[in-house]
């Protein structure tokens, strides 16, 4: 693994203007630095990319270290080995992205860049020694999308170098004598001198304490050194200048490491060993690569227990190859798990029998490896899977607790996997029983033991509940897995109906999505179908079988199908099915689309081999409610509501409130109000009104009166009938107030009239709920609150809830009499409120008194004596100059010269 590293852009730099302003900010353009060592192309990348960064963009760098982009781009993305170009451009450029790729000269074919540079949709930078020979660079040059800058640019000029050191001249000579190399100059600013390669490196150790050229000596064989592995001598290279402080750690200039490395390997080497217990295991053991010291490697191979290897499986894959001679036990353990990591299940079983085979191991490490073992034999060989759980049972008291209980865990796989359930569980709760209390690897026993439920009995609840609470633990021990977890629990709830619940789990899927791409893929079907994006799954399911991932093929195009307009043609269906090798949920979509479209026969032979074919539990939910949409059969539907112990409760996200049985309303228990509102279903209507919510209404500052969040679309009329019921009065006299013109039966006509009209805006579903003979009732107003503020004496709730005026707009004479009243009473509220109060809080009411009684002067004298009280005169004084031109513009007053005084005017 070759660890990248990037320079902070920050004052131990000669700040380019000159050059980063040549750089582009819009996409589609490559930028190409070539230049030998020690030019700035990694600091003038980094300065450019904090401008790019601080408009929004990310900053993606890479180097190559002899692996091409394709394999880098590949292990920075989270994605499977070999995925396509296509799948990894798609994701790269899913956002604004800088692409920065050094160390390109160690490249074996330059070509390999080729399917990069045809589809750069951000910006690129590629960061090499020498020119790039790519085939694609004089495309690029001739379309104007090619910035090139050689060392003639990259170099300092003079100008640059006079910033360097304090005396002009002398900063004059060593840019001359340097040619303008920033390297040799940055490092004449720190000694004094122009070294050559030796002299550079001596001049380095002279000027180093003991510790620090230890120090040194460590960084020349490592790409970067991480920031928690520092120690006080490193932060001293660091303010020093020798080496580069990055983003995540320190790194020693490139040439001075090289000269190092040539000049002391043998006290590189010896550096790097005595400092093993600082550096992360994959770290320490590139550099003994890149040191050639192979044979150190071995015992990195030979601790399979620390698990460093699920980090950079291939890395440890790659050491086992460099080494001669016939494998210890360990080292076959390690080699093993790490293929049970690439899921090459073969290949670990072959290495996980021949370590037992070999022998010797201790009964922790010989359990380890039996661990691995009957995992990856769960899917090769159930027969053998099960002899290796018999030997692990029999060395389980001879072995570490948390071991045994780990091993338990994965021996349940092979149970589960053989649909041997009650012998799962049965693992699973001696897992529990021996794991230690605070072993963080009991979380992956909860789960798998409600997932073991899930299937053997269809246990929802326990699904739900196990893997909501250990959502979090999963998130910091197994970062690949949270996505997929938080993809199920969004899967459970929309069974549910619960669709923002499961929006929520989606999106927080989406954190994670490139540590696990495929659940990304997965999830983002699922959020374009919440959205009805039919735009979004022709992409994602080409990318899903471009990985020749086929099981999340299925999924999105069962997302895709699901959300086709219910006119869309079957052959849009049948082009997501057809390109399906196979299917256990796409096709359960497919064959409702099918049924519609005058073929039933079919759509239930398909959903019958698919049924013979997918046995978990989920893809027989999906098969059974698709079925009992199809035939609208009473033991189709009993099926579906005996797969999981929710029954109803997941009929909202997998059957269509219009296909229940009209003589089982109580099926609708579980549906959406709202939906449940407007099916017309009276029966079902009925038993769920004790859930229906009051009417909200809004009278202060303005009309709305709303249900379940959604704004009524009332006529001036009705809203004053509502507002004059609101008031107190009765049928009579509402009719009276709105049409006094008119006899008594005239009135009455025209109040029924009004009433039906209004029932079917507010509840259309036919149940008096809301609309009465003597009004509206049910009602929440703001109205009611302040009124009951205003009773209280509560001068708080009457300054937070009252806006004025009450019911704007409406000329009427009764709501004309209530508006000035109920605003006289607010005033007198927090008129009286302000005399006892605290000076800020005294304000605040004083000050709203004003608003709505702008010529109040008695409420403005009390105002400005607690301001020049205060000390805020100045303030005071411009509250009495707009009161006076206000009230001389209005009524042609002046203010009292008690007001004048109280402003503190003389």
């Amino acid at each position: 693994m070759t660890t990248s590293f990037r320079p902070q852009a920050d004052g131990h730099y000669l700040a380019r203007p000159r050059l980063v302003d040549r750089l582009p900010d819009a996409p589609g353009f490559v930028v190409s630095l070539e230049a030998p060592y020690g030019y700035g192309k990694s600091v003038l990348a980094s300065q450019w990319a904090a401008r790019l960064e601080a408009g929004g963009w990310r900053a993606t760098w890479l180097a190559a270290g002899g692996r091409g982009p394709r394999t880098l781009l590949t292990t920075e993305l989270g994605l499977p080995a070999g995925s396509p170009w296509s799948a990894l451009l798609d994701l790269l450029w899913s956002q604004p992205t800088l692409l920065v790729l050094e160390d390109l000269e160690s490249l074996d074919d330059p070509e390999e860049l080729s399917p990069l540079l045809r589809d750069v949709r951000g910006l690129l930078l590629l960061a090499s020694r020498g020119p790039v020979p790519a085939s694609e660079m004089p495309r690029l040059v001739t379309s104007g999308r090619l910035v090139r800058l050689g060392p003639d640019e990259l170099g300092f000029t003079d100008a640059e170098a006079a910033q360097l050191f304090d005396d002009a001249d002398t900063a004059r000579q060593l840019w001359t004598r340097a040619n303008g190399w920033p390297l040799p100059l940055h490092f004449a600013s720190l000694t004094g001198g122009m070294p050559d390669d030796q002299a550079l490196v001596a001049g380095i150790r002279s000027s180093l304490t003991p510790e620090a050229w230890d120090e040194a000596l460590l960084l020349a064989t490592l790409p970067q050194l991480p920031a928690d592995a520092a120690v006080p001598a490193t932060r001293t290279l660091a303010r020093s200048g020798y080496v580069q402080l990055g983003e995540t750690g320190f790194r020693l200039h490139a040439l001075v490491a090289e000269a190092i490395v040539a000049a002391h390997g043998e006290a590189v080497l010896a550096a790097l060993k005595r400092s093993v217990e600082r550096l992360p295991r994959v770290l320490y053991g590139e550099a003994l690569e890149r040191l050639g010291d192979h044979d150190a490697l071995r015992p990195l191979l030979e601790e399979p227990r620390v698990q460093t290897f699920r980090t950079a499986p291939e890395t440890f894959l790659r050491w086992d190859a460099l080494l001669d001679g016939e494998p210890s036990a360990l080292r076959h353990v390690t080699a093993g798990a790490a293929h049970k990591v690439l899921g090459r299940f073969p290949a670990a079983v072959a290495r996980l029998e021949r370590a037992l085979d070999v022998g010797g191991m201790t009964p922790d490490d010989t359990i380890f490896a039996l661990k691995e073992l009957v995992w990856s034999l769960a899917l090769v060989d159930d027969d053998r899977a099960l002899e290796m759980v018999a030997r692990g049972e029999a060395m389980l008291d001879d072995v570490d607790p948390e071991l045994a209980g780990r091993f338990l865990s994965d021996a349940s796989f092979v149970d589960t996997m053989a649909g041997r359930f009650d012998a799962a569980a049965a693992k699973l709760e001696r897992s529990l029983a021996t794991l230690p209390a605070d072993s963080p690897f009991r979380s992956a026993t909860q789960i798998n033991r409600a997932l073991n439920r899930w299937d053997a009995v269809g246990d929802y609840d326990g699904r739900v509940a196990a893997q909501t609470r250990t959502l979090d633990a999963v998130w910091r021990l197994y970062p690949s897995d949270a996505p997929g977890q938080c993809r199920d629990l969004a899967m459970l709830h929309a069974w549910a109906g619960e669709a923002t619940t499961a929006r929520g789990y989606l999106e927080r899927a989406l954190r994670g999505e490139r540590a696990n791409p495929i659940a990304g893929l997965e999830v983002r079907a699922a959020l374009a179908a919440l959205d009805g994006d039919v735009s979004a799954f022709p992409q994602l399911f080409e990318r899903a079988r471009a990985w020749g991932k086929e099981d999340a093929a299925d999924v999105i195009a069962m997302h895709a199908i699901d959300a086709l307009p219910d006119d869309a043609p079957i052959a849009d269906a049948r082009a997501y099915f057809g390109a399906l090798r196979a299917s256990g949920l796409a096709v359960a979509a497919y064959a409702k689309r099918l049924a519609r479209a005058g073929e039933p026969d079919e759509a239930l032979r398909l959903l019958a081999d698919a049924a013979a074919t997918y046995t978990p539990r989920g893809y027989r939910l999906y098969l059974a409610a698709a079925r009992f949409a199809i035939t609208r059969s009473g033991s189709d539907l009993d099926e579906f509501l005996a797969l999981t112990t929710a029954g109803p409760r997941l009929l909202p996200g997998l059957v269509s409130l219009a296909d229940l049985p009209r003589d089982h309303p109580e099926l609708a228990a579980a549906y959406p109000l709202a939906d449940v509102l407007a099916s017309s279903w009276k029966e079902a209507i009925a038993l769920r009104m004790d859930e229906v919510p009051d009417l909200e209404l809004r009278v202060l500052g303005g009309f709305d009166l709303r249900f379940m969040g959604r704004s009524l679309d009332l006529t001036d009329r009705q809203k004053q009938l509502v507002t004059l019921f609101l008031l107190g009065m009765s049928r009579e006299q509402v009719a009276e107030a709105i049409w006094p013109e008119v006899d008594r039966a005239k009135q009455r006509n025209n109040m029924g009239v009004q009433f039906s009209l209004m029932r079917r805006v507010v509840e259309p579903w036919g149940t008096p709920t809301f609309v009465f003979e003597d009004g509206l009732r049910r009602v929440d107003s703001d109205h009611a609150r302040v009124l009951a503020a205003l009773e209280a004496g509560d001068a708080e709730r009457v300054l937070a809830s009252y806006r004025d005026p009450f019911a704007p707009g409406m000329d009427q004479d009764a709501i004309d009499d209530h508006r000035t009243w109920l605003r006289e009473r607010v005033v007198a509220v927090l008129t009286s409120a302000a005399e006892g109060a605290e000076p800020e809080v005294a304000e605040r009411y004083l000050t709203r008194v004003l608003e709505l009684s702008p010529l109040d002067e008695e409420a403005l004298r009390s105002l400005l004596r607690r301001l020049v009280a205060r000390g805020r005169t100045r303030e005071a004084q411009r509250h009495y100059a707009a009161f006076a031109e206000r009230l001389r513009a209005e009524m042609g007053l002046e203010p009292m010269d008690e007001t004048r005084s109280a402003s503190g005017m003389a």
